[in-house]
């Protein structure tokens, strides 16, 4: 049976947010062979050799595991357990130095003070210094690490030479309690307490990276190590700090960029998200991203939950690859390939379920005087009459295929019978390529349209 593919918040030991999308026999069959493995190492409370070294602090030591050769260093700063890179990190070291990191309390790391993001830089900075690694440095995280990596980038500029976003976290604080003081409901400055009440899961359901089907491409070594970490409950304990800890890291990487339109300058910056669930708030969390700097660009991971460092490794290690060229070079990124839109022909607006309404060279275009409107939201509005040859309720979707943009919306008015004209409104969110596929009964009807916009356009009335 599949699984409910659905975005939702997970557990502290999951990081923040994923959508699972797979077969439960599958992920059984990733997980039993080393299950028992990880049971006996939990039982006998003998943890594992590190693969790195435990690095001094200040009073206590935290792990770092570096690989390889080369100038620029990469510093992979979490989320999760550094042996959850095994796909991406020996893949780098083939081109440059990395290295992986454990925040206090999880892993071979010993306990520190109250976990924060702030903590996490200091405990990079101060572990990168004294295992003699020397910078500036490109910065890596993935979801919640890549917070970590903004404030070191913001606390250290003269340290971080460009940086890698994997699957940004999500900003909590519209889930926190309101602060009559915090307008957007920020953490209070303190460090949170020890044993912090975690944020409950949307959707009622908790998954991990062992979870996902693509567990099992980690090796046997880390798979292994991945279950023994999640079986200590020093672990659980300290992993669970993360979605709480959220709203105040969010606090502190706003804050750096407060009076700078590009804080990061033309340092490179490389933004991996995924296609999945690709909502308006979700786009619009990338774009603040690539405002961050002026040398900056966005690749898309596709077919890839949040775990992409084990769903598409080969587009970490790309991203990764492309920033520190773009450093080793002193050069810009490499822009994205243009996109040819594959604008349909007008005889693919008609088969034998359905028929709609071509456009000029496949071209929709919004301009003052009309014919279409711009939304309240900026979205682009048109009208498309439609003919059903077949009976049945008439649905309609779509995507932009040359760039992110949330899905198409279609305005779809009852009251035109089984057959025959069917009035419709589409929403294009963004302008763009858009393949846009009508649905009715067993039968669909899909075509590419080009959409642009020539200034504002007049104003949709008020619904």
């Amino acid at each position: 049976m599949l699984g409910i593919c659905k975005k939702q918040l997970i557990s502290a030991t999951a990081k923040l947010m994923y959508c699972k999308c797979s077969t439960i026999a599958l992920a059984l069959l990733c997980l039993l062979p080393v299950v028992t493995l990880a049971q006996k190492a939990g039982a006998d409370q003998d943890p594992p050799a590190p693969l790195g070294k435990l690095i001094d602090v200040g009073g206590y030591r935290v792990h770092l595991y570096c690989m390889g050769t080369g100038i620029p260093a990469v510093v992979i700063v979490g989320a999760g357990f550094s042996f959850n890179w095994g796909l991406v990190q020996p893949e780098v070291a083939k081109f440059t130095q990395v290295c992986s990191y454990d925040h206090s309390g999880i892993g071979w790391s010993e306990a520190g003070p109250a976990d924060s993001c702030s903590l996490r830089v200091n405990e990079v900075h101060t572990a990168l210094k004294n295992a003699g690694i020397k910078g500036p440095y490109v910065m890596v995280g993935h979801s919640l690490g890549a917070l970590v990596a903004r404030i070191y980038a913001g606390r250290f500029p003269e340290e971080t030479a460009g940086i890698v976003f994997v699957d940004h976290a999500s900003d909590f604080r519209a889930l926190m309690p309101q602060d009559p003081k915090s307008p957007r409901g920020e953490a209070p400055a303190s460090a949170p307490s020890a044993s912090p009440k975690p944020l409950p899961p949307v959707g009622g359901q908790v998954h991990g990276i062992e979870d996902d089907p693509n567990f099992s491409k980690l090796s046997a070594r880390d798979r292994e190590l991945h279950l023994w970490g999640i079986a200590q409950v020093r672990n659980q304990m300290a992993l669970r700090t993360n979605e709480n800890i959220n709203p105040q890291c969010f606090a502190e990487a706003e804050a750096f960029a407060k009076d700078h339109p590009h804080p990061l300058g033309e340092r490179p910056l490389v933004d991996v998200s995924t296609d999945e669930m690709r909502t308006a708030e979700y786009v619009r969390l990338q774009e603040e991203l690539l405002a961050l700097s002026q040398n900056g660009k966005e690749i898309i991971a596709d077919k890839s939950t949040h775990f992409v460092i084990i769903d598409r490794p080969d587009v970490v290690v790309d991203a990764i690859s492309q920033v520190v060229q773009s450093v080793r070079n002193n050069a810009k990124l490499t822009a994205p390939t243009s996109f040819a839109c594959p604008v349909s022909q007008p005889n693919e607006y008609k088969n034998e379920f359905l028929m709609t309404t071509g456009w000029p060279d496949g071209t929709v275009i919004f301009k003052p005087g009309g014919p279409g409107f711009v939304e309240k939201d900026g979205s682009l509005s048109m009208k498309f009459p439609w003919t059903r040859y077949v009976k049945g309720q008439l649905t309609i979707d779509g995507r932009r295929l040359d760039g992110p943009a949330p899905p198409l919306r279609a305005h779809i008015p009852s009251g035109y019978g089984d057959t025959g004209f069917q009035a419709t409104g589409l929403i294009f969110p963004t302008p763009g390529c858009w393949e846009v596929t009508g649905h009715v009964g067993n039968g669909r009807l899909t075509f590419v349209t080009r959409v642009v916009k020539i200034g504002d356009g007049p104003k949709w009335p008020s619904h």
